[in-house]
């Protein structure tokens, strides 16, 4: 029994996994290529009471979100990065790691930015338990600047990347693009509410208006494909 009640103490590590600290980045500046380079550094810290071992796995992600939660980049998308540790880390024992890529989207006008690091250690065979999720996340907040580093005091403050205004119009509507892709620039198209397309145009700048003044009222869907981000709206025209 004694034997049993051991073996079932080890099959439960309590490892609270944290992202305890980001250095950098502090800014993002876009090239002149419209891309832009992401170099961040980042500290991980076991703060439970059993110790993280040579094996265990640990992952990781890096998100960008503006002011008001819009995500704008999940780094990788969609997945997680991991590695393998090397060494052991006991009780308070912390980790530095670093990442570098360059980004292939950029800002079209400088902005408030939201920066996280997402973390966790796993390891099934040992029964790995996080003490709590809540330290697993941490933000930090930085300005991703335009292309030439000029407006920083002009702020983001709409609630996505992709802002189309007014939804009620008599002869424009404007499509503003917070981001753009370096291969690809974002696509426009007007659909009637049946779904027939009626026009499709590509834009060159961050905003465009869009003329409707020769459309009979209705309702009518905009759509915007910028990238792999695709954005639907309904616009009224009266």
């Amino acid at each position: 029994m004694a034997l049993g009640a051991l073996s079932f103490g080890y099959g439960q590590v309590n490892i609270d996994w944290s992202v305890d600290e980001i250095s950098a980045p502090t800014e993002l500046q876009t090239a002149a290529d419209g891309s832009t380079m992401l170099t961040t550094n980042f500290v991980l810290k076991n703060n439970g009471t059993d110790s993280a071992l040579v094996g265990d796995t640990v992952i990781y992600q890096m998100v960008i979100k503006n002011t008001a939660g819009t995500t704008l980049v999940a780094i990788p998308n969609g997945n997680v990065f991991f590695f393998v540790l090397n060494k052991d880390m006991g009780p308070g024992d912390t980790l530095q790691r670093s990442f570098s890529s360059r980004l292939n989207i950029g800002a079209t006008r400088s902005f408030d930015a939201k920066y996280s690091v997402f973390s966790r250690i796993l390891n099934a065979a040992r029964g790995i338990t996080d003490g709590t999720t809540a330290n697993d996340t941490k933000t930090i907040d930085m300005v991703w600047k335009m292309v030439g580093g000029f407006g920083v005091s002009v702020q983001d403050i709409e609630a996505s990347s992709i802002n189309v205004y007014p939804t009620v119009a008599d002869k424009f509507v404007t499509v503003d693009v917070l981001v753009k892709h370096v291969n690809a620039n974002p696509v426009v198209s007007l659909f009637d509410i049946q779904g027939k397309e009626i026009s499709t145009s590509t834009m060159v700048g961050s905003i465009e208006k869009i003329d409707v003044s020769g459309l009979a009222g209705g309702v009518y869907i905009l759509k915007i494909v910028n990238g792999s981000e695709i954005y639907s709206t309904k616009i009224m025209k009266n």
